[in-house]
């Protein structure tokens, strides 16, 4: 098994033969940009009434008090890149970037008529 360490492909890790990408530093919660305090990302993860958006707030909650994101996702079933997905929308959006947006899912292949 070959390995290298991070920092020796500019942040990316080479392990069977395969390439995986590393975020280059830590990417943290920038709650102060949005006014947002510890304590108001907790109670979102607790009191928000959209459980996928609370699962969001919760994850951003233990980033905030020093779980890592490779630790955390698997832990509460969620890839690592869906947990960065969720830490940069909040970033660049705000308390907006997690909320939940149903898509409608797949259309369907046929119509069924109704009258």
């Amino acid at each position: 098994m070959m390995e290298m360490a991070v920092g020796a492909l500019g942040g990316a890790r080479v392990s069977r033969g395969t390439l995986d990408v590393w975020p280059q530093a830590m990417i943290t919660p920038q709650i102060a940009r949005w006014g947002q305090t510890p304590l108001d990302v907790y109670r979102l993860s607790v009191e928000h009434p959209a459980p996928r958006t609370r699962e969001r707030y919760m994850a951003l909650s233990k980033i905030l008090d020093g779980q890592p994101v490779w630790r955390l996702a698997p832990a509460i079933g969620r890839s690592t890149k869906a947990v960065y997905t969720w830490l940069k929308r909040y970033n660049e959006s705000g308390p907006e970037g997690l909320e939940y947006r149903h898509t409608g899912g797949r259309q369907p292949s046929f119509r069924v008529a109704r009258g």
